[in-house]
């Protein structure tokens, strides 16, 4: 977490979706909407932090679903390039359990990684992974805790040793920290109307929130395991899981 300080974030004008960041592309986007569409997501954001009162919270992410983004249908869009990342993540994770060496999908032979110290493969794995696009910051840092999270308590890296519910976990970690980095980011100075302490405490409540709904809609795209699970199935889970939760938010009463 703190990402807030250094966000610069869009502006009114920018477009809803990057093109780059698109996860379809092919469908045309409709134009972002007409007046200050960020305003009442930050403003709500900034009484959350000086206040600590969750209403605000709430109502803020409820303007960010409907308004800031344009609503679930858009805002999942805008979530392509991570969501590929977080496939691709999957990939060379189930790969390389399976005894396999991820190269088909990284470009890389990282089988030689098992055994070294679990931060080095991480660092690798990371680097290797991290796509150069606009949401490359923020999908390096999803991967480093998703994979630091799911392999916490352990010294040597063991591919072998990744069970089934420990990749769930993974994937599920680095979702949750996509969404979390892009509300910061969006977010602009929100962040910044308190005291450091306050600061720090309001970060830490949106982690929690976005955590428990992410988990709350991703993981019953698990429900059926993940034999013979395909790259593009697991970025469909994820664009899926994020249209919930922004439906979910698009549910918070404004007032």
């Amino acid at each position: 977490m703190g990402t807030s300080t250094s966000s610069k974030g869009p502006n009114n004008n920018a477009p809803l979706v990057p093109p780059w960041a698109d996860a379809t592309p092919d469908q045309p986007l409709p134009p972002p909407p007409e007046g200050p569409r960020f305003k009442s997501f930050r403003s709500n954001l900034g009484k959350f932090v000086n206040s600590g009162e969750g209403h605000y919270l709430r109502r803020s992410l409820g303007e960010y679903a409907r308004n800031a983004t344009g609503g679930a249908g858009v805002g999942a869009r805008r979530f392509g390039a991570m969501s590929n990342a977080g496939a691709a993540l999957f990939g060379v994770i189930n790969d390389l359990r399976q005894g396999g060496t991820g190269e088909a999908i990284s470009g890389v032979d990282l089988s030689a990684l098992a055994g070294k110290d679990v931060d080095f493969a991480i660092q690798e794995i990371v680097a290797v992974l991290t796509p150069v696009n606009g949401d490359a910051e923020k999908i390096r840092a999803a991967m480093h805790v998703a994979l630091s999270e799911a392999l916490e308590g352990i010294d040597e890296f063991d591919p072998l040793s990744i069970g089934d519910e420990m990749l769930i976990d993974m994937m599920i970690f680095y979702l949750r920290e996509c969404v979390f980095e892009q509300v910061v980011m969006d977010s602009k100075e929100a962040f910044q109307k308190g005291d450091l302490q306050r600061c720090q405490d309001a970060e830490g409540a949106l982690h929690d929130l976005v955590s428990s709904v992410v988990d709350q809609h991703m993981r019953p795209h698990f429900a059926n395991g993940l034999t013979n699970l395909t790259q593009n199935q697991v970025k469909d889970i994820q664009q899926n899981a994020i249209k919930e939760v922004w439906i979910e938010w698009e549910g918070y009463e404004p007032w």
